[in-house]
Protein backbone atom coordinates (compact mmCIF):
# COMPACT_ATOMS: atom_id res chain seq x y z
CA UNK A 1 0.00 0.00 0.00
CA UNK A 2 1.62 3.00 -1.08
CA UNK A 3 1.95 6.00 1.37
CA UNK A 4 2.06 9.59 0.18
CA UNK A 5 5.64 11.43 0.82
CA UNK A 6 4.56 14.24 3.02
CA UNK A 7 3.02 10.88 5.61
CA UNK A 8 6.34 8.82 4.44
CA UNK A 9 7.94 9.94 7.69
CA UNK A 10 5.27 8.75 9.76
CA UNK A 11 6.22 5.23 9.72
CA UNK A 12 9.46 3.58 9.84
CA UNK A 13 10.59 1.88 6.51
CA UNK A 14 10.48 -1.61 8.59
CA UNK A 15 7.24 -1.15 9.33
CA UNK A 16 5.75 0.05 6.10
CA UNK A 17 7.92 -3.75 5.15
CA UNK A 18 5.92 -5.38 7.42
CA UNK A 19 2.41 -3.63 6.35
CA UNK A 20 3.09 -4.35 2.96
CA UNK A 21 3.79 -8.06 3.62
CA UNK A 22 0.44 -8.49 5.76
CA UNK A 23 -2.77 -9.96 4.25
CA UNK A 24 -5.47 -6.90 3.85
CA UNK A 25 -7.46 -8.15 6.52
CA UNK A 26 -4.71 -8.77 9.04
CA UNK A 27 -5.50 -6.78 12.12
CA UNK A 28 -2.15 -4.89 13.13
CA UNK A 29 -1.71 -3.30 16.67
CA UNK A 30 0.22 0.04 16.77
CA UNK A 31 0.77 2.44 19.01
CA UNK A 32 -0.54 6.46 17.57
CA UNK A 33 1.40 9.24 18.73
CA UNK A 34 -1.07 12.06 18.91
CA UNK A 35 -0.18 15.78 17.74
CA UNK A 36 -1.77 17.44 21.01
CA UNK A 37 -1.22 21.19 21.53
CA UNK A 38 1.96 21.34 24.00
CA UNK A 39 1.29 23.90 27.15
CA UNK A 40 3.86 26.71 26.84
CA UNK A 41 7.11 26.04 28.92
CA UNK A 42 9.28 28.70 30.97
CA UNK A 43 12.75 27.92 30.43
CA UNK A 44 13.65 27.43 33.91
CA UNK A 45 12.67 23.26 35.52
CA UNK A 46 9.12 23.56 36.68
CA UNK A 47 8.24 22.64 40.08
CA UNK A 48 6.93 18.54 40.71
CA UNK A 49 3.77 20.68 40.50
CA UNK A 50 3.91 22.13 37.20
CA UNK A 51 5.36 18.83 35.89
CA UNK A 52 2.24 17.15 36.88
CA UNK A 53 0.34 20.37 35.20
CA UNK A 54 1.72 20.15 32.31
CA UNK A 55 1.35 16.20 31.83
CA UNK A 56 -2.69 16.82 32.58
CA UNK A 57 -2.27 19.55 30.17
CA UNK A 58 -0.82 17.60 27.64
CA UNK A 59 -3.27 14.53 28.08
CA UNK A 60 -6.24 16.30 28.15
CA UNK A 61 -5.35 18.29 24.29
CA UNK A 62 -4.13 14.52 23.42
CA UNK A 63 -7.93 13.53 24.23
CA UNK A 64 -8.99 15.79 21.98
CA UNK A 65 -7.19 14.65 19.29
CA UNK A 66 -9.03 11.08 20.42
CA UNK A 67 -11.82 12.30 18.69
CA UNK A 68 -10.33 12.79 15.35
CA UNK A 69 -8.75 9.28 15.38
CA UNK A 70 -11.99 7.65 16.16
CA UNK A 71 -13.44 9.17 12.89
CA UNK A 72 -10.18 7.94 11.31
CA UNK A 73 -10.60 4.28 12.76
CA UNK A 74 -14.75 3.84 12.46
CA UNK A 75 -13.82 4.85 8.73
CA UNK A 76 -11.09 2.21 8.22
CA UNK A 77 -12.81 -0.66 10.64
CA UNK A 78 -10.26 -0.27 13.00
CA UNK A 79 -10.41 0.32 17.06
CA UNK A 80 -8.92 1.86 20.05
CA UNK A 81 -7.75 -0.42 22.64
CA UNK A 82 -7.17 2.19 25.16
CA UNK A 83 -9.37 4.60 26.60
CA UNK A 84 -7.37 7.47 26.50
CA UNK A 85 -4.03 8.45 25.52
CA UNK A 86 -1.09 8.36 27.93
CA UNK A 87 0.78 11.21 29.64
CA UNK A 88 3.30 10.84 26.42
CA UNK A 89 0.16 11.49 24.09
CA UNK A 90 0.22 7.99 22.77
CA UNK A 91 -2.54 5.74 21.96
CA UNK A 92 -2.66 1.53 21.29
CA UNK A 93 -4.85 0.87 18.29
CA UNK A 94 -5.82 -1.91 16.17
CA UNK A 95 -6.66 -1.73 12.46
CA UNK A 96 -6.00 -3.18 8.90
CA UNK A 97 -2.78 -2.36 7.28
CA UNK A 98 -4.37 0.07 4.86
CA UNK A 99 -5.76 1.31 8.02
CA UNK A 100 -2.59 1.58 9.73
CA UNK A 101 -1.33 3.75 6.84
CA UNK A 102 -4.89 5.83 7.12
CA UNK A 103 -3.81 6.96 10.36
CA UNK A 104 -0.15 8.41 9.47
CA UNK A 105 -2.47 10.28 6.79
CA UNK A 106 -4.05 12.16 9.64
CA UNK A 107 -2.94 15.50 10.56
CA UNK A 108 -3.35 14.52 14.37
CA UNK A 109 -1.02 12.14 14.26
CA UNK A 110 2.59 12.62 14.53
CA UNK A 111 3.75 8.74 14.20
CA UNK A 112 2.70 5.63 14.22
CA UNK A 113 4.78 2.40 15.49
CA UNK A 114 4.37 -1.39 15.56
CA UNK A 115 3.32 -2.47 18.96
CA UNK A 116 6.19 -4.63 19.75
CA UNK A 117 6.37 -7.10 22.87
CA UNK A 118 9.41 -6.35 25.01
CA UNK A 119 10.96 -9.08 26.57
CA UNK A 120 14.42 -9.11 28.64
CA UNK A 121 17.58 -9.99 26.66
CA UNK A 122 18.35 -13.55 26.40
CA UNK A 123 21.35 -14.23 28.97
CA UNK A 124 24.03 -16.52 27.20
CA UNK A 125 26.26 -18.58 29.58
Amino acid sequence: MAVSQTHREKLSAAFRSHLDALPAKAAVRAVVVLRPTIPALTGKRPSREGRKAVAEAMQQAAQSAVERLDKVLQAVGGRRLQDSPNALGTILVEASPAGVFQLAQSDVVTAVMEDQRISPPVRRA
